[in-house]
C-alpha cells in the first residue's frame, strides 16, 4: 500500500530522496521539511518507507503526504516482513522496497530522525555527480546532533578523518567501514542492486562496497545534514563493544564471499585482527574494572564494619562516662 503523488513529481523526477523510518515520530516531521526547503531547478521525489510504527510515525507520515501529494509518497510496510539477523530486526525489507520505487536518475538516503539543514544541498550534489562522471556517488560533512537537535560534534566525519581524500574507491570503502552520515549520500540509482550476500546482513558499510563495484565516492567538504544520536538510535545506542563484535561479524561475512577474499583478503584480515585486538582490549578492560569492583565493594564493606565498631564502642564509652558521673560502679561488661 502506498500514496501517489500528483503534479511535477509524479512524471519524472530527477532525484529520489528515500527515507526509511520506524518509531521516529518525534523527529520525522523535521526530516521532511528540510527536504521540503531543498532549493533545486529539478523535479524531485520524496519516498517515505514507514515500518509499521506504533508511536505515531504513520500517521504523521500520512499527513505530511496529504499535505504535499505532489512531492511526498509513503510506502507502508509490515513488521510482518522484517528482517531478522541474529534474531534481531532490521530495516533490510524497508530499504530494500523503499528504493525498488525510486524514480530518479540519483538517490539520496536518509532515515527519519535525521535531516538536512542546507537548501542546496541536492543541488550541490547533483551538479557534482554530473561534473564527475568517475563518481558513482558523493556525500559530505555533518554535524552530530542530540534527541533535541543540541550539537555534540560540529563535524561527523572529520573528526573521525581529519585530512579526508577528495574522492574514495570500494578499497577506501572498506577500510573505513562507513564513517560518513547515511543521511549526506546521493548515489546514481543504476548503481545499487542488492546482492544476496547484501541481503543476509545489510548495513551501511555493506552499501558502500555494492555501489563502488561501479565508481568512487566524491566527499564535498561542506556540512549540509545533521545526523541524530539518541537512546532510540538502533545503533548509536549500541554499547562500544557490540560495536566491535558487529564489525567482526561483517568482516568473516565478507571473507565468505569470493570477490572480497579474492580481492581483499589482506586487506580484510588486517581489520579484523584490529578489531580483535580491540575486543580483546576491552575484555582485559572489563576484567579489570571487575576486580576493582570488588575491591571497591570489600572496602566498603570494611569501612561499614569500622563504623559500627566505632559507633558500639561509642556508645560504651558513654555509658561508662554516664555512671562515673552518677557515681555509680559501672558494670563490669561495661569496664
Amino acid at each position: 500500500m502506498d500514496t501517489q503523488p500528483t503534479g511535477p513529481a509524479a512524471g519524472h523526477p530527477l532525484v529520489s530522496i528515500c527515507i526509511i523510518t520506524y518509531r521516529h515520530a518525534r523527529f520525522i516531521r523535521q526530516c521532511v521539511e528540510g527536504m521540503l526547503a531543498q532549493e533545486a531547478e529539478f523535479p524531485f521525489e520524496i519516498l517515505i518507507g514507514e515500518d509499521e510504527s506504533d508511536d505515531g510515525t504513520r500517521e504523521i507520515c500520512l499527513e505530511l503526504a496529504a499535505a504535499h501529494p505532489d512531492r511526498v509518497r509513503v510506502l507502508l510496510h509490515r513488521r510482518a516482513d522484517v528482517v531478522l539477523v541474529d534474531g534481531q530486526p532490521r530495516g533490510t525489507h524497508n530499504l530494500v522496497a523503499t528504493l525498488a520505487e525510486a524514480r530518479g536518475e540519483f538517490v539520496a538516503l536518509c532515515e527519519g530522525d535525521d535531516y538536512w539543514t542546507d537548501p542546496k544541498k541536492l543541488a550541490i550534489q547533483v551538479a557534482y555527480l554530473r561534473a564527475n562522471r568517475d563518481c558513482v556517488g558523493c556525500f559530505h560533512e555533518a554535524s552530530m546532533v542530540d534527541a533535541d537537535g543540541r550539537e555534540l560534534q560540529a563535524e561527523c566525519l572529520k573528526r573521525s578523518l581529519p585530512n579526508p581524500k577528495p574522492k574514495f574507491d570500494q578499497r577506501d570503502c572498506l577500510r573505513l567501514m562507513s564513517i560518513y552520515p547515511t543521511c549526506s549520500l546521493l548515489y546514481r540509482r543504476t548503481a545499487f542492486e542488492a546482492p544476496e550476500w547484501y541481503l543476509r546482513r545489510s548495513c551501511d558499510f555493506f552499501f558502500d562496497l555494492v555501489i563502488t563495484a561501479h565508481g568512487k565516492l566524491g566527499f564535498i567538504d561542506r556540512r549540509m545534514a545533521a545526523y541524530r544520536r539518541h537512546e532510540g538510535g538502533i545503533w548509536s545506542c549500541k554499547p562500544m563493544t557490540l560495536h566491535v563484535v558487529e564489525q567482526i561479524v561483517r568482516l568473516k561475512h565478507l571473507l565468505n564471499v569470493p570477490f572480497f577474499l579474492t580481492r581483499y583478503r589482506e586487506e580484510i584480515l588486517a581489520l579484523l585482527a584490529h578489531f580483535q585486538n580491540l575486543l580483546a582490549s576491552a575484555a582485559e578492560l572489563q576484567a579489570v574494572r571487575s576486580q576493582l569492583d570488588e575491591q571497591a565493594a570489600t572496602i566498603r564493606k570494611l569501612v561499614a564494619d569500622r563504623e559500627r565498631l566505632m559507633a558500639f564502642v561509642n556508645k560504651q564509652h558513654a555509658l561508662i562516662k554516664s555512671f562515673e558521673q552518677t557515681g555509680v560502679p559501672a558494670p563490669a561488661a561495661l569496664s
